[in-house]
């Protein structure tokens, strides 16, 4: 018998013979380029804790695997690789094929790493009844679920992150403070601010099998540059905006225990207007829109799978309207007056950040999808405004605050691993709630900050917690 301690087969022939084989060693078979190739043993095969390596090769567009037949016996322990299989599709892959053995199959050869091809995990399993003797690849968990790989979870956390990090509402970005100079007793407008967000997100995918956690942090800068005015109390204004976020996330399965971790990070610029009917005390009709462009770095990196590295980019925009109530005014013990108001809001938010098309170590052809996704939130505010009789003449007020929104998502952020998609789930519908206050402790010095939390069906979540600060030059 022949002792391999290592052999690069180089696929440029139509088959490989070898004699009977005592394997203790390596068999590199490797990616041929047009034809079907196979390793043929003519006699007995006796693994020794060897290593066997196989490849695809392609036949026109039908995906062949190289297979290694044994016309003799089978005895032993050998592991066995199987490596770039994506870029096919996964009905071809499924039940295919890999060892043959014509005698008696009494080896046993052992999955080593991960076999992964599209969205789904593979293994390596011996075959029933009269097909005892041969050995197949299958990503099947039951008779009605494949088993899906975290990869795809990640690159959905992914593009749901550069989509969403850098969406504003009218109450994240402060509007302009008016104060007097202490020097010349003018009135000045300044509004340069700085927001900083901290987010845990958690959910499941559309089929239950891959649960993703992930945290992010996003800090905004910006302020306004132009505004305008037709009889004092109508008022617009125009300002720009920059922020830095990034989120990562770890994805696993529940069938395999497999995790992949996810991770993006980049950068947004963009503007801002508002209109207010009445900017004197914010009474009325409002309206806001911005537009941003985001550009980021993505990475996924699944267990025991090299890292896989690309780049999202695009344009978020939104519009929103609201209008502001006055509901009553009221005088509370020592001093205390307040006042009440409610604000009925919405907003549409068109989502264009697309992750450009990628192909993965493994040839797994992978295509984000939800780019165009349209967010529709309708939700009511409402806040008191507060001063102490100790402050009445000192530019120092308090405002906290509930608020309440629903929002709806007309698609889903989803993957696409060779022509198999897997979306995220429970993101049409989400119930919002957010707690906070907002504070001017001087003509100089604005601070707020705020608790949200969303809640939506199939066990998705999102946590936020948002702090501001805005300083009058």
């Amino acid at each position: 018998m022949t002792s391999s301690q290592e052999l690069d087969i180089d696929a440029s022939y139509t088959k490989h013979k070898l004699k009977n084989i005592y394997s203790s060693g390596k068999f590199i078979f490797s990616k041929g380029d047009k034809s079907e190739v196979n390793l043929i043993i003519t006699g007995n095969y006796i693994g020794k804790n060897g290593f066997i390596s196989l490849s695809p090769t392609a036949v026109k567009n039908n995906m062949v695997l190289n297979r290694l037949i044994i016309r003799g016996n089978s005895s032993g322990l050998t592991n066995v690789s199987i490596k770039n299989i994506g870029g096919t599709d996964s009905s071809s892959l499924n039940d295919l094929k890999l060892i043959h053995v014509d005698g008696l199959s009494e080896g046993i050869f052992n999955q080593a790493g991960r076999i992964t091809a599209g969205a789904y995990d593979y293994s390596l399993v011996r075959g029933d009844g009269n097909n005892r003797g041969n050995w197949y690849l299958t990503n099947k968990h039951n008779s009605n679920n494949r088993i899906e790989r975290p990869e795809a979870a990640s690159y959905i956390a992914n593009l749901s992150a550069s989509n969403t990090l850098f969406t504003t509402t009218l109450n994240d970005r402060p509007g302009e403070t008016q104060f007097t100079d202490r020097q010349t007793g003018k009135k000045k407008i300044t509004s340069l601010w700085l927001r900083q967000v901290g987010n845990n997100n958690n959910w499941y995918d559309s089929n239950n099998q891959l649960k993703t956690q992930s945290k992010s942090y996003v800090t905004m800068l910006g302020g306004d540059v132009m505004k305008w005015s037709s009889n004092g109390h109508k008022q617009g204004r125009l300002g720009l905006m920059a922020g830095y976020g990034n989120n990562s996330s770890n994805s696993r399965s529940s069938i395999t225990n497999y995790h992949s971790k996810g991770s993006v990070e980049g950068y947004s610029i963009g503007s801002y207007a508002t209109w207010f009917t009445n900017n004197t005390d914010k009474l009325g009709l409002y309206v806001d829109g911005w537009i941003q462009y985001n550009w980021l770095n993505n990475h996924v990196h699944g267990q025991k799978l090299p890292k896989e590295n690309y780049k999202s980019k695009g344009i978020n925009a939104a519009i929103e309207t609201g209008y502001t109530i006055k509901v009553g005014e009221f005088i509370k013990h020592q001093g205390m007056a307040e006042q009440w108001f409610i604000q009925p809001q919405t907003q549409i938010t068109k989502m264009g950040v697309k992750a450009k098309k990628h192909r993965e170590a493994n040839g797994t052809r992978v295509i984000g999808g939800g780019k165009g996704n349209i967010q529709t939130r309708l939700g009511i505010r409402t806040y008191l405004k507060g001063q102490h009789a100790m402050d009445k003449d000192k530019n120092r007020e308090f405002e906290p605050f509930i608020e309440a929104n629903w929002l709806h998502n007309t698609r889903k952020f989803d993957t696409t691993l060779d022509g198999d998609s897997i979306s995220q789930a429970g993101t049409r519908n989400i119930g919002e709630v957010k707690v906070g206050i907002a504070g001017k402790f001087n003509s100089q010095v604005n601070i707020w900050g705020n608790i949200g939390t969303q809640i939506a069906d199939k066990g998705y979540s999102n946590t936020s917690v948002t702090v501001g600060v805005k300083y009058n030059f």
